[in-house]
């Protein structure tokens, strides 16, 4: 864990209960002279967030689709495979559609139980009045990155997952589900990242702001291989990155706000 002194800013030692620069007490030094033990960093945590993440999302969701598309080749045995290839629409959709699925469900939950209580101290300082006071934020913040998406004519969500729903691949349920869990989880990651960063710099905000931008250009790509809507996610990593710290580092307003424009994207 990395500490440093509210007033000066020096890394501080775990001993070092006053600051030899400056003399300032801290509070953190003093708790753990008394524990005995440290915290976990967020730094720490941060790393550890990242290999799972890595591990389920992108390395389990290709091997999911593997399996899923064997599975279903098997007990679809006339399922027609053209000359140059090329995987037919319902084998692809079937077996992505569903890995991203089970990997979505397997990565928020790993994360939840790892991260309990840095994953629900924000559901429990967050009260209702606190989303009436959002809403001047949200609904025109909700309304500019939709309405980005249109003129750019790209969007957040990967083209080929339109061309699943036309298709009827894969049921609508299950796409609509994995979207969500991965931006929950995209959002959360965003927390850990953002957290990590401060405590072991002292970059200014928009330093931080656009390593979140580019996280999240990086999170979207391992997880969807989405290479048309690179430039709105990052448009869109920036803004949440933004109104995470506008909201006192609280990301229940950056998923509420990925929740709406999924269901604005998907049925709009």
């Amino acid at each position: 864990m990395v500490i440093r002194c509210k007033n000066c800013y020096k890394k501080l030692h775990y001993q070092e209960r006053y600051c030899t620069r400056c003399g300032t007490e801290s509070e953190e030094v003093v708790e753990i002279m008394e524990n005995g033990v440290p915290p976990v960093s967020d730094w720490q945590k941060t790393k550890v967030a990242l290999i799972i993440s890595f591990f389920v999302s992108f390395l389990f969701t290709g091997v999911f689709s593997v399996v899923m598309g064997i599975l279903y080749r098997r007990f679809n045995p006339s399922l027609i495979i053209d000359e140059e290839g090329l995987l037919p629409i319902v084998l692809s959709g079937f077996s992505r559609g569903y890995s991203l699925f089970i990997t979505s469900i397997a990565t928020l939950l790993i994360l939840s139980i790892v991260f309990y209580s840095d994953w629900f101290s924000d559901f429990k300082e967050y009260k209702a009045k606190d989303v009436f006071y959002s809403l001047q934020i949200w609904a025109p913040l909700i309304g500019l990155l939709y309405v980005t998406s249109k003129i750019i004519g790209f969007s957040p969500i990967p083209s080929y997952i339109f061309t699943y729903i036309e298709n009827d691949v894969a049921p609508f349920i299950i796409i609509i589900t994995f979207l969500i869990l991965y931006a929950i989880v995209e959002e959360f990651l965003r927390k850990i990242v953002i957290e990590g960063i401060n405590e072991v710099t002292i970059w200014p905000n928009y330093i931080t702001v656009i390593i979140s931008g580019i996280f999240s250009v990086a999170f979207n790509l391992m997880v969807f291989m989405g290479f048309e809507n690179l430039i709105i996610n990052g448009i869109l990593g920036l803004t949440l990155g933004h109104l995470y710290l506008k909201n006192k580092n609280n990301l229940i307003p950056n998923i509420i706000v990925r929740i709406i424009l999924i269901i604005l994207v998907l049925f709009l």
